[in-house]
């Protein structure tokens, strides 16, 4: 999932970390990639949240709430019925 960067830049329970989008989608990207490598499925949350109203489907600026996981739930649904593993 993307973060809310004014929330998570810094962390605010340790000022020396970040979660920041740049970083998440570098980790999804690698997430995909070895996905791919060892023929397994990837759902790529971070590209399809990054175009919707996420922020607000956020609890703490990194964790989803109800209506995040409410999202999250559908988008992974969708891959696997078009996957045919559902």
């Amino acid at each position: 999932c993307p973060a809310d960067e004014s929330n998570v830049d810094p962390i605010p329970w340790r000022a020396d970390c970040s979660y920041t989008k740049a970083d998440i989608k570098k980790y999804s990207r690698i997430a995909d990639r070895v996905a791919k490598e060892n023929k397994v499925h990837f759902v790529d949350l971070f590209s399809k949240l990054i175009k919707s109203n996420y922020i607000k489907k956020l609890d703490d600026g990194i964790h989803p709430n109800s209506k995040g996981h409410e999202e999250i739930f559908e988008i992974v649904k969708d891959c696997l019925i078009k996957n045919k593993i559902l």
